[in-house]
């Protein structure tokens, strides 16, 4: 046994993994599509498998854990001769249970993640990082809210504390045209069935004592609802209509303002 194969089995010299993709943001129901580089080490060595992970980081203090949402193999077993390069493409679904990437500071991180096989020695492995980001109709709204001058201080969509309303969420502050009535606006809303439901959470701007005390029981929040087939939000005019709707929504809320 020479000190090169020794030193591969635990991990000096062994071969690396690195994948390569295109464009790292994906929606539910895409497909991860890129190339996997094996390069082997200073020795001869065999790998049983490789395959790639597709996993999400759910932060739970000392308990946090990486949870695999889906996998596929990438081939099966075969001998990688020293410094010997090798590509193999791969596919990988985001299903529909995939969190998204937020924006928070407990944010889902999510990669992509290869490892190799290899009896008795430590796994190589590589990895990127991907954006799962929220479905095509719900980013038209995002788009809309800009169109109407709301801006953000985070890019990403979040989850609402309350998980159960299976929603995304994002907050904007409101245009300088109607920080006499808002300060910002949430929308909070998920796509289900062919539907885009939700509501349009509006932060009134607290001026009068009576003000102050109503926002003390959450009197200050106007919710409007929101329901809209996902279909007219998708294509060329989904941003347009998306931003008709929204203004309409303000209008009758705070009058021509908006």
């Amino acid at each position: 046994m020479s000190l090169e194969w020794l030193m591969a089995r635990f991990g000096v010299g062994t071969a690396t993994l690195k994948l390569q993709l295109p464009q790292t943001h994906f929606f539910h129901g895409d497909s991860i599509e890129g190339t996997l580089i094996l390069e082997g080490g200073n020795v001869e060595q065999y790998i049983e498998r490789i395959f790639v992970t597709l996993l999400e980081y759910h932060p739970a203090g000392k308990n946090s854990y990486w949870k695999i949402v889906n996998s596929a193999e990438v081939t099966g077993a075969l001998l990688v001769a020293p410094h010997q390069v090798q590509e193999y493409p791969f596919q990988l679904l985001v299903p529909e249970l995939a969190h998204i990437t937020t924006s928070d500071y407990t944010a889902n991180s999510t990669r992509v993640e290869a490892e190799a096989d290899i009896l008795g020695a430590v796994n190589p492995s590589g990895s990127i990082d991907v954006q799962i980001t929220p479905d095509p109709e719900i980013m038209a709204l995002d788009e809309a809210m800009s169109a109407l001058g709301f801006t953000t201080a985070y890019k990403l969509f979040s989850e609402p504390l309350n998980r159960s309303l299976k929603a995304v969420q994002k907050t904007y502050i409101a245009p300088a045209s109607l920080q006499d009535e808002i300060t910002d606006a949430t929308l909070q809303v998920h796509s289900e069935e062919g539907m885009l439901r939700g509501r349009l959470i509006l932060n009134h701007r607290e001026v009068h004592f009576a003000d102050y005390l109503k926002a003390i029981v959450g009197g200050d929040k106007e919710k409007l609802p929101l329901e809209i087939p996902s279909v007219q939000l998708l294509g060329d005019e989904g941003v347009a209509v998306a931003t008709a709707m929204l203004r309409q929504m303000l209008t009758q809320a705070l009058g021509e303002r908006a």
